[in-house]
């Protein structure tokens, strides 16, 4: 259900025969408050807030007095406040995101916080210091898993405000139904945070890109690895918006769109070789109908130099798991080994692969494998093995890594390790996570679920 009711010029009433369901569409005025643009729920720790100022002013916000509050669980009281800091430029965001996010969002993080912060069952909320501007959920109310369905729901998805939007919805109490004025986007999407225009808020921008991947100057860029860029808003693009040269011209297949495009090239990019990428204006034009501005003011050119991501040195895979119970290693890392056990795919699924080294280090202190997050991703196969670059991290107690990248090497193998029960306790089978074993002995099954859903 909607959860705004709209004053219109003329006096349309539109009347649903269901008993307090009441629909309608945002109003269509310049914002004269912030309120959230984007809300991202993603794998582990990776949450954040985006706020948008349409106001036509600059804002204080700790001047401002404004703040974040969780409402954990259905709870009617807030559990967690975030006051604000920092100064948001008119037409700009503001980040507010979990400290333990991973790389790409803290890239575009304004302001962090370690708190333990939300799920998909607790209301967000935005407040001028003691006056509600803006609810995401139902204050008082826990849903159970969720607000909404599918890729438009509050739970590990990402949320965008529709641009026709241009006001908070300051009433926490009444029903929320994402739908009405949120997009939603798969787990871990971040390719639009730290961007967002309002139809509504005056005169029309001309397009510009926000963000390539590589970024311009990029050194080391996976030679095997897709290009993407995202544009401020809708484009449409031809067969001349792009073109790739590394000496001499690249062929490559375009997708996606209308917001990020993926370049994808006809073949491996030389190792070594300096290429660029260039984004051309006049073949770059908006999809909304109000122009003049419609194509993008001038060419883009981004630099980067490809390289063999398998040849290069990385971080052995026993070097972050350690011979503690937790990570030796967190954050950035860049590892490769075997895929000894495929999980991949949408939930219910792991979502995710287990790579192990094709030698390990000898010591049965240290495991020699680990898990690799990888999304809704398919990426490899059993045998293949692989070079992961990504952030490394705990997860419900166990190492693993969240993929950014994940380019095959070629094939391999590992033989599995003897490990005979009983163990000494849990704690024995630290050595051993993530890894390829066998049990030299007959075993009988016991609890069919886990069996059948994760194949342990």
């Amino acid at each position: 259900m909607n959860r705004r009711v709209p004053i219109f010029l003329a006096a349309i009433t539109m009347i649903v025969a269901l008993a307090g369901a009441v629909w309608s569409t945002a109003l269509a005025a310049t914002p004269t408050e912030l309120f959230f643009s984007e809300y991202i729920e993603g794998s582990s720790n990776n949450k954040a807030l985006e706020i948008y100022n349409g106001t036509g002013a600059a804002v204080d916000l700790a001047a401002g007095g404004y703040n974040v509050q969780l409402y954990f669980n259905g709870s009617a009281s807030a559990g967690l406040t975030i006051n604000l800091a920092g100064t948001v430029a008119t037409g700009d965001v503001f980040v507010l995101a979990q400290s333990s996010a991973n790389a790409t969002i803290l890239a575009q993080a304004d302001q962090v916080s370690s708190a333990s912060w939300y799920n998909g069952d607790d209301a967000v909320v935005l407040r001028k210091g003691a006056t509600v501007i803006d609810v995401i959920g139902q204050i008082g109310f826990d849903p159970g898993t969720e607000w909404g369905s599918g890729l438009t729901s509050t739970a590990d998805n990402t949320l965008r405000r529709k641009a026709e939007v241009c006001a908070g919805d300051p009433n926490g109490s009444d029903v929320f139904d994402p739908s009405v004025e949120w997009e939603g986007f798969a787990t871990d999407t971040f390719d639009g945070l730290g961007a967002y225009t309002a139809s509504c808020a005056g005169p029309d921008a001309a397009p510009t890109v926000v963000s390539t991947v590589p970024v311009d100057g990029t050194a080391q860029f996976p030679f095997r690895d897709n290009i993407t860029v995202t544009f401020s808003e809708p484009v449409d693009t031809n067969g001349a918006s792009f073109v790739l040269t590394c000496g001499v011209a690249q062929a490559f297949a375009v997708s996606g769109g209308p917001v990020t495009f993926t370049i994808d090239p006809a073949g491996d990019l030389p190792p070594g070789t300096p290429c660029t990428l260039t984004i051309s204006a006049a073949n770059v034009t908006d999809q909304d109908t109000n122009d003049p501005p419609d194509t993008m003011a001038t060419d883009v050119a981004v630099g980067f130099t490809p390289f063999d991501i398998c040849q290069a040195a990385y971080t052995p895979i026993y070097a972050i798991q350690g011979s503690g119970a937790t990570a030796a290693i967190t954050g950035a890392v860049t590892t490769q080994g075997v895929v000894v056990g495929d999980y991949e795919g949408p939930s219910p699924t792991l979502r995710g692969f287990y790579l192990q080294d094709a030698t390990g280090d000898g010591n049965s202190a240290t495991s020699d494998a680990i898990f690799v997050f990888n999304g809704n991703n398919d990426s490899v196969n059993l045998g293949d093995v692989v070079a992961v670059t990504g952030s490394a991290g705990e997860f419900q107690d166990q190492t693993q890594i969240s993929a950014s990248s994940v380019t095959n090497c070629g094939t391999g193998s590992v033989q599995p390790v003897d490990v005979t029960l009983p163990m000494a306790g849990l704690g024995a089978f630290e050595q051993y996570e993530g890894m390829l074993v066998r049990f030299p002995q007959t075993l009988y099954v016991t609890e069919h679920f886990q069996l059948g859903r994760f194949g342990q």
